[in-house]
């Protein structure tokens, strides 16, 4: 480790940043050994907002390794209040969060309860430094949150500016205080004599967790890039079905049976997972696809859907030819011995050196083989690019390496194409993928030893859930379509809900050929397309658990919110929402409230919405919506779409005795129509639909029920108003 002495040589500038500028001062040390340090802080002008950056020079005359860079040490940051009341998170892996009066395992012992949940041996060494072996440390990469007082209080650290390399954020938690460490991870990169290299930038944001979180990744999509121009996706993927099991057959009969539903589940995409090759490495088709892609990609079109295949185009096995015949293709450690290795396919997978010139053009020999096959839509997993590795290319960070990577998938996979990126919530992706997988296996399960399951998604989907289709767009991965294996209804509905109101990515992989029952159906077609607003975690900044996500439509007909609500516990319990925490929402009643799943509606006066007895396990999916002066027809929901009429209510008009309401296309084609109103409505006509019923469920609450809506027709329902 080497520490700057002596008296800095102290400069200061004003410098552009993002939504505005700053003064920066700059403190440059030359060191006894020839290395000169570069240490910046800069203030901005508009906002509470501090950055911190750092360079280093090698004026030595001989070649050197980088490390890592030190940008800051807080010796001791003291928190107001009990410590229970600071919750310390981060964004995506959320194993190490938890308020600062909890004592967590340590981070090598949650890797080795983690590992035997897999039933799998550690596939790596497990670090010796107290970082891994101390639990008071929690150790985060690029982002860190720290709140109290319903995350209106607090701060956010996060890597923002040019993206140069991960941050690893390191604070040791002591009754009362924190010790902040943070540094750029350079990976041994090699610099030559008289150059300078740069640490990544981080910022500090001294505002609340909703506002701190939306600057953040807006301030990355301006250095970093965005793609969220693409829609997004509707569709299947195989691997929660049959898992490696998938069969040529399996593929071929839900594209029939989606090329049948299409009027219900219009999938934009059908894809292929994990189990069609003989294993990673060759990507030959094994015996169960011996009729090849050409008539699995031909149905898949003719379903209307675009083909999408899984490939983990880094991993390697090493029964294959490519690993025998190139080992200098593979990721090495300072040792030259093989960084890194996986048994997901058996006994064992090495990982490509993705900055290996002959490795990158089998990289891009695979993607352009799987484009001519007719491919459109690529789900790229196991991205690993291992934490002791020294790449090929020794000028390159592990960020830089991860970046060149995925600049090389975009470039084959050309600007049309979709591309998924399966790795978590990284900044390696940013600017190339379309979607972001950011969060482990939904498994239909609630809870398991390992992070495959639901309780895990919740906490991932929900700490993500800022970056969506601003980044680019959030893939929460698979939902079902009813209660399947271990989940129970409740347990169904939640999770169902929170990927609704997300309104990423929304996948299935029920084998529809096998489930067409039209209860079925509709649990997918009330999430397509997805919610026209993304859902945010409302009180993110200190609930571990991300249990409320929602969003604020604003339309011309009025402002309202829409939101679910979970019950991580295994007991009912009562749950209550500050509507402050809806921004654009008056927080002065009176109000509605009307309920998803149960088509229950109440007022309420604010600023609080109650929920009593939500079951374990169990949600609510709620419409907030203010009460108007006077006495006029208002929309208070819906259940032909999860969003409650954000997504299907294209227009909504009250006038002298008149009401009409113009539907989009979104959502199923059946079910019901909420309108409070303290008089007589009744129908005067319907366009591109059927009624069912309307009646009076309660006083002043009228359903209207309806069915065979017709896609790509005009769709408008006219119901005369008379006062009571």
């Amino acid at each position: 480790m080497l520490l700057p002495t002596g008296q800095p040589l102290i400069s200061t500038s004003i410098r552009t940043l993002f939504a505005g500028s700053g003064k920066q001062t700059s403190f440059r040390w030359r060191t006894d050994t020839g290395i000169a340090i570069d240490w910046r802080i800069t203030l901005h002008d508009r906002l509470p907002v501090a950055l911190v950056s750092a360079s280093l020079g090698n004026l030595t005359g001989q070649a050197i390794r980088l490390k890592s860079i030190g940008l800051l040490t807080a010796p001791r940051l003291a928190c107001a209040g009990h410590p229970s009341q600071w919750h310390l998170s981060t964004l995506g892996d959320t194993a190490r969060a938890g308020n600062l009066a909890e004592t967590l395992p340590s981070l090598n012992q949650q890797t080795i309860e983690r590992w035997e949940g897999y039933k799998m041996p550690i596939p790596f060494e497990l670090p010796t430094d107290e970082f891994h072996t101390d639990g008071t440390w929690r150790c985060f990469r690029d982002f860190l949150t720290l709140y109290s007082d319903a995350g209106k209080r607090g701060l956010t650290i996060a890597a923002v500016g040019d993206p140069v390399s991960f941050v690893d954020l390191r604070c040791k938690c002591d009754p009362g205080t924190l010790r902040l460490e943070a540094s750029a991870e350079m990976n041994d990169i090699l610099i030559p004599p008289g150059q300078w290299r740069d640490a990544q930038e981080i910022a500090i944001f001294a505002m609340p967790y909703a506002e701190a979180l939306d600057l953040t990744m807006r301030w990355l999509a301006s250095t970093h890039g965005s793609r969220t121009a693409k829609q997004p996706p509707v569709g299947w993927c195989s691997w929660y079905s049959k898992y490696d099991k998938i069969t040529a057959e399996d593929v071929l009969l839900v594209a029939d049976a989606a090329a049948k539903e299409r009027v219900r589940i219009p999938l934009d995409c059908i894809q292929i997972d994990d189990g069609f090759q003989k294993t990673v490495g060759d990507w030959s088709l094994k015996d169960t696809f011996s009729c090849g892609w050409k008539p699995i990609i031909e149905r898949i079109k003719a379903a209307g859907s675009t083909p999408g295949i899984w490939l983990a185009p880094l991993a390697v096995h090493e029964s294959t030819d490519i690993f025998k015949s190139h080992p200098d293709w593979f990721q090495r450690d300072a040792k030259g011995e093989f960084a890194g290795e996986a048994g997901n396919w058996g006994p064992r997978a090495r990982w490509l050196d993705p900055t290996q010139p002959a490795a990158r053009q089998f990289l891009r020999q695979l993607i352009r083989s799987c484009r001519a096959e007719g491919f459109e839509y690529f789900k790229i997993d196991f991205n690993t690019l291992s934490d002791n590795a020294r790449f090929h290319d020794n000028s390159l960070t592990r960020l830089q390496a991860y970046r060149s990577l995925y600049a090389l998938y975009r470039e084959e996979i050309g600007e049309a194409g979709y591309l998924l990126s399966c790795s978590g919530f990284t900044r390696g992706t940013i600017g190339f993928a379309d979607g972001s997988r950011i969060g482990p296996d939904s498994n239909a399960m609630w809870y398991a030893p390992h992070p495959c399951c639901l309780a895990a998604c919740f906490k991932a989907v929900g700490s993500t859930s800022f970056s969506n289709r601003i980044l680019y767009t959030n893939d929460p991965d698979v939902t079902y379509l009813g209660t399947t294996w271990a989940l129970t209804i409740d347990e169904w509905r939640s999770w169902h809900s929170y990927v609704g109101i997300l309104g990423g990515l929304t996948m299935i992989s029920d084998l529809i050929d096998k489930s067409p029952a039209a209860e079925r159906l509709r649990a997918f077609e009330i999430l397509t397309p997805p919610a026209p607003e993304p859902g945010r975690s409302l009180r993110g900044g200190i609930d571990p658990e991300h249990c409320e996500l929602g969003f604020v439509a604003r339309r011309p007909w009025g402002t309202s919110a829409t939101l679910t609500a979970y019950n991580p516990t295994a007991l009912p319990r009562d749950w209550a929402l500050d509507l402050c925490l809806l921004p654009g929402l008056p927080t002065e009643g009176p109000f509605f409230a009307w309920s998803f799943w149960d088509e229950t509606c109440w007022k309420f006066d604010g600023p609080a919405l109650h929920v009593h007895a939500m079951p374990t396990h169990g949600c609510s999916v709620l419409r907030i919506s203010p009460v108007p002066p006077g006495n006029e027809p208002v929309f208070i929901g819906s259940t032909l779409h999860i969003s409650c009429g954000a997504a299907e209510l294209a227009d909504f008009r009250s006038t002298e005795g008149l009401v009409e309401l113009v539907l989009s296309d979104a959502g199923a084609r059946e079910g019901a129509i909420f309108i409070a109103y303290q008089g007589t409505l009744a129908l005067q006509s319907l366009t591109g639909m059927e009624l069912d019923a309307l009646q009076q469920t309660s006083p002043g609450i009228w359903r209207l029920a309806i069915k065979n809506r017709q896609r790509k027709h005009a769709q408008i329902i006219k119901l005369s108003s008379r006062h009571s």
